[in-house]
């Protein structure tokens, strides 16, 4: 079964970081939600590789 992760301000600090942790397995999928559509690109290029599905949504949570 897979599990879905949805990290807002998914491209900075811890953020980033846990979405590196979770990123390695193949059964999660990552939502990653940020400001900032180039770098919400840039992280999902970055962990595209380590097995779980990445998926980026842009919006603004305050």
């Amino acid at each position: 079964m897979k599990q879905v992760f949805v990290i807002t301000g998914g491209t900075g600090g811890m953020g980033l970081a846990t979405a590196e942790i979770l990123s390695h397995d193949v059964n999660n999928v990552i939502v990653l939600a940020d400001v900032r559509k180039e770098t919400l690109d840039s992280a999902k290029e970055k962990f595209a590789d380590n097995g779980a599905q990445i998926e980026t949504f842009l919006c603004d949570i305050s």
